[in-house]
């Protein structure tokens, strides 16, 4: 599927006859899809044409697919049906700088193609040349709405206005090094944008994605990326997630870079109590540098938290985002590694304990949780131990968390914890389960917005030996109780076992949910 024909507009005009009275812009009406083109057709390859839904499969495919094979702007009018042959039952856009535009209803479309990115893959619509743009079209269907999967370097492909529902994914992207710009569209999916091995700058700009599982899931990518002023109903895992480059089988964790990328002024409802998180960068075994987030609003419930830097990458900013609308059962921040990041100026929401009685309160015990993981240390994934240093943590506002702060209650929940070794996983290949190693970080606490009457020396627990610097803490230790520090120790010793299977829980529901719906 790398091969892409390009017809030779330029020549094909210059070969033909300059026909004054040639018209500008044609009609095609479905039925009329399998008549051999003329002269005057082939002439007319950069007008304009229309053309007409009849509601039968095979006539509307075929009209489609022959307008966008010759010409250059493509208007399409009422409803098609591209049925749901896995051979006929989409169209595929070759040449560059296509317009294909409505308003009109395209139902169904499960074309399929197997790529080596994105695996198989089912839509109405594929892109497979630079420049092209879908513009005012609504797609019902039960796959993939439209996959963009140009090879060639070009302009960028452009997506805007257009209105989605599919099963899996409103947009599956991959390839494409002249960029993408989504704008203005809803979407209705299980992944509102799919992307893994994008090559080009990808902007997704004021679009509405709802009823999603990850409203954003995009890895394997080194390429500028853009994620601003869109608006987030999240009913499973994540809002945004995404992740640069793989560590799995390396030796350095900090070893990949990516260009910048903008997180900005997005809004997010989640509506999961157990799995939920608004924004998460990197994964278990992925790692993401330069990101810039920034100015984003979190609301509803989530379990899982609302801001996510996991284990690798460097370089992130986390600043001035809202989530005081967000009631999470985990900590609202979670940093589980990376170096030179920085968290601040964000206002945080309510902490509530874990809502499910049978599962011991797993993640509830701070609203925010400085803990280095690796997930995959003894397992094919081959992860190497994170780094945790150099991060700043400053100036958040826990006003409105509930935390109480630390102390002899085993209840008792506070701002800031840091733990002092690295949890590792095997997943159950080498029988030993999940297991501690003693860490040392060495990062820079900054806090005083806490809840009336409580401050820094009962709100930020470090089990470090000193080695974080915490503004305040010298004046604490007059007054701080080392029997405090040493029974939170071991409320955390059965930590990595309850982290692990929350995890694993919400992968199972992810491939479960996934499998159904493919």
């Amino acid at each position: 599927m790398r091969n892409i024909f390009y017809y030779l507009i330029a020549m094909l005009f210059a070969l033909v006859s300059c026909d004054k009275d040639m018209p500008e812009t044609q009609e095609i009406d479905a039925t009329l899809a399998g008549e051999e083109l003329t002269k005057v057709d082939l002439a007319a390859k950069k007008m304009k044409t229309t053309v007409v839904g009849t509601g039968i499969a095979a006539q509307d495919v075929a009209a489609v697919q022959n307008a966008v094979d010759n010409y250059n702007h493509v208007t399409l009018s009422g409803t098609f049906d591209f049925g749901s042959d896995e051979t006929t039952g989409g169209v595929d856009i070759n040449r560059e700088n296509v317009i294909v535009q409505g308003p009109a209803t395209i139902l169904n479309g499960a074309k399929t193609v197997l790529t080596p990115e994105l695996g198989s893959v089912r839509y109405p619509i594929s892109i497979r040349a630079p420049g092209v743009e879908i513009r005012k079209l609504t797609l019902s269907g039960e796959f993939e709405a439209v996959l963009i999967y140009a090879q060639e370097d070009g302009k960028p492909v452009i997506l805007e206005e257009n209105n989605i529902t599919a099963s899996v994914a409103g947009f599956a992207a991959s390839a494409t090094p002249g960029g993408i710009k989504v704008i203005d569209n809803v979407t209705e999916a299980l992944f509102g944008y799919l992307s893994l091995f994008s090559k080009g700058h990808t902007e997704l700009v004021n679009n509405d994605i709802t009823a999603a599982f990850d409203g954003v899931y995009m890895f394997d990518f080194n390429h500028r990326l853009d994620i601003v002023g869109n608006t987030f109903n999240s009913i499973g895992f994540t809002g945004i997630w995404i992740g640069a480059w793989s560590v799995s089988n390396q030796t350095d964790p900090e070893y990949g870079d990516n260009a910048p990328i903008r997180v900005i002024d997005n809004t997010f409802e989640m509506a999961s109590k157990e799995f939920a998180a608004g924004i998460m960068i990197g994964a278990s075994d992925y790692g993401i540098n330069n990101v810039l987030v920034k100015g984003n609003t979190l609301t509803g419930e989530a379990g899982y938290g609302g801001l996510m830097k996991q284990p690798y990458g460097h370089n992130n900013i986390f600043i001035d985002n809202d989530l005081t609308g967000l009631t999470t059962y985990s900590p609202q921040i979670w940093i589980l590694g990376g170096r030179n990041s920085h968290f601040k100026n964000n206002t945080l929401g309510m902490v509530e304990p874990f809502w499910l009685d049978s599962w011991a309160p797993a993640f509830n015990d701070a609203a925010t949780l400085v803990s280095p993981i690796n997930w995959h240390e003894k397992d094919f994934l081959n992860t190497p131990d994170p780094v945790h240093f150099g991060n700043h943590i400053s100036n958040n506002d826990y006003t409105m968390t509930g935390v109480t702060g630390w102390s002899e209650d085993p209840e008792s929940v506070g701002a800031v914890l840091l733990l002092d070794f690295l949890q590792k996983f095997d997943n159950g290949f080498t029988g030993e389960g999940p297991f501690q190693e003693s860490f040392v970080m060495e990062n820079f606490i900054t806090e005083n917005k806490f809840p009336s009457g409580t401050d820094v020396c009962n709100q930020v627990l470090d089990l470090n030996p000193g080695t974080n610097q915490i503004a305040g803490w010298k004046a604490c230790l007059a007054k701080t109780n080392k029997s405090d520090k040493q029974w939170v120790k071991q409320r955390y010793e059965n930590f990595g076992q309850i982290i692990k299977e929350k995890h694993q829980k919400r992968e199972k529901i992810y491939k479960e949910r996934k499998n159904k719906k493919m």
